[in-house]
């Protein structure tokens, strides 16, 4: 199998494990066939992407995928977009330096100065081409027994802020069902 390498615009999916919270997205978003709580994307020689601990950064490639390795197991999918002409190239690349040093959006409500990974790739997509590869959906916090997760219960109560159940917003899960992405590259290991 030929080794693939992402070009500027591949939008690159992970299921990562550090912490409660992707624990949480997990069980609260994804499922066995989707299985990605991160998502971020390739502007050529790095990864742009949100993280909490950093918010908005440039993240080199080797390290992104690093962070995928879970207790021997790593999971990264690259997606590209299907039919995009290089201007969305030039575009993301123009685009990216608005969002880089924004901070991450803690309570998940959409207010354009800050941005959860998801949320990034959405907007700087849909801008870069003009239109809207991405929607929004109403956003979920409970597993599947239908209750909030009891970690996001606790997170918006140190928060100090409403759980945002049904607003608009967007995940990785939901994202990489987009039936205007191709898979170009499945980075998957198991111990």
């Amino acid at each position: 199998m030929p080794i693939i390498f992402p070009k500027v615009g591949d939008i690159c999916f992970q299921s990562i494990s550090n912490d409660e919270m992707d624990n949480a997205i997990l069980e609260t978003t994804s499922t066995k066939s989707f299985p990605f709580n991160h998502v971020g994307i390739f502007l050529g020689n790095a990864i742009l992407e949100s993280t909490p601990s950093k918010g908005v950064v440039k993240t080199a490639w080797e390290d992104f995928l690093e962070k995928s390795f879970f207790k021997g197991n790593h999971h990264t999918v690259i997606c590209r977009i299907k039919n995009t002409s290089k201007s969305f190239s030039e575009e993301l690349n123009k685009n990216a330096k608005k969002y880089l040093g924004k901070k991450y959006n803690f309570a998940f409500f959409s207010d354009k100065k800050t941005f959860y990974c998801s949320e990034l790739v959405s907007d700087i997509v849909n801008e870069s081409l003009g239109r809207e590869v991405f929607k929004t959906i109403n956003m979920t916090f409970k597993t599947e027994s239908g209750k909030t997760h009891p970690f996001w219960l606790d997170y918006f109560k140190k928060l100090k802020a409403p759980i945002p159940e049904g607003h608009p917003g967007t995940n990785p899960a939901d994202m990489f069902k987009n039936k205007e992405l191709e898979i170009i590259a499945d980075f998957r290991t198991e111990k």
